[in-house]
């Protein structure tokens, strides 16, 4: 049931297409569960944003090997899942969501202010597990188009090995996904 009308069904450049307002927090979740996929999308923000982010980044996501009940997540949102962040800015960011736990190669660096130091992509370099308080890890680079411009995003998963890709560069790559 969807009484905002937060998903609905509409044609873009003669094709259908899935529109979410962003009025309130959501998800669509299909029944079948895969192992090994390849997911690909494309995506672009609309204008209007809603509270309690109207001042600040359009903020969506993929979440994928969710398992689990819906509301598992501290704001009673989501499955305990992985995620590729679809967010302005940090397309193709990990978060561990409710709990999941990944390896990636990367270095810790500090975001200063006392935080804890955040783990960033980087080919070739020690794995490290991201969870705990800041189950983020940052993509190594942006490859983003301009906000209100069409991107593509795709999460492909083999044998434990997940891999963001954003417009066609891979920037993230996720393993041991738990």
């Amino acid at each position: 049931m969807d009484p905002k009308q937060v998903f609905t069904v509409v044609e873009v450049d003669g094709k259908p297409a899935i529109r979410i307002s962003g009025e309130i927090f959501g998800a669509l979740t299909g029944k079948q569960e895969y192992g090994d996929f390849h997911l690909r999308m494309e995506f672009k923000w609309g204008e209007r944003k809603w509270p309690p982010r109207e001042n600040v980044v359009r903020d969506s996501g993929i979440l994928y090997y969710a398992v689990g009940e819906h509301g598992a997540s501290p704001n009673k949102a989501w499955m305990r899942s992985l995620e590729c962040q679809v967010q302005e800015h940090d397309v193709g960011d990990y978060w561990g969501v409710a709990g999941a736990i990944v390896d990636v190669a990367g270095e810790r660096r500090s975001v200063g202010d006392g935080k804890e130091p955040l783990i960033y992509f980087k080919k070739g370099a020690p794995g490290l597990t991201v969870e705990g308080s800041m189950p983020r890890a940052i993509k190594a680079f942006d490859n983003e188009n301009a906000t209100g411009s069409w991107n593509t995003v795709e999460v492909l998963c083999v044998r434990g090995t997940c891999v963001h890709a954003v417009n066609g560069q891979v920037n993230l790559v996720l393993t041991s996904p738990r």
